[in-house]
């Protein structure tokens, strides 16, 4: 049970992952949002570039911490010391995170919410994914250790 939701969880981080990259390189990106400081396609593109490029190295750190967690669940092998060196990238993700809250709910992010449609959605899906996954899933060893050794060999 443990491993399918690991699994489930390698599999979300991949598709966040890749989906950070294709949002990140959208065409409309370009696209003015419809303020004089915004027209220019390279101010345009900054508003939402950062938390994008960022949610993209975050999700593709975390998608390896998956398959490292899988790994150790799945095959048995003791790496559980790499997986605690690894856990700096859930600090990396959480200020992610709160950058993409900072952009979206700025002057400049709502400004740009209508024209950069898709950019803007995705940057809030990701928030509302932080409540719902990335709490319970940032230590999921923690769970194992609330169990009886019994309940997960």
């Amino acid at each position: 049970m443990f491993s399918f939701l690991i699994g489930f969880y390698y599999t979300l981080q991949f598709t966040l992952s890749i989906s950070a990259a294709n949002f990140y390189s959208d065409s409309d990106r370009f696209i003015g949002c419809g303020t004089e400081e915004l027209t220019e396609p390279a101010l345009v593109t900054k508003v939402y570039d950062l938390p994008l490029f960022l949610f993209a190295l975050y999700h593709g750190i975390e998608w390896l911490r998956a398959a490292l967690l899988l790994t150790m669940v799945c095959i048995g092998v003791n790496l559980s010391t790499v997986w605690y060196i690894s856990v700096l990238n859930s600090i990396f993700g959480f200020v992610c995170y709160v950058l993409a809250y900072i952009t979206l709910f700025s002057g400049d992010g709502q400004q740009c919410k209508e024209a950069q449609q898709f950019r803007a959605t995705f940057l809030l899906v990701e928030c509302i994914l932080f409540w719902v996954v990335f709490l319970p899933f940032v230590f999921p060893i923690g769970s194992l250790m609330l169990c009886k050794k019994q309940t997960h060999e």
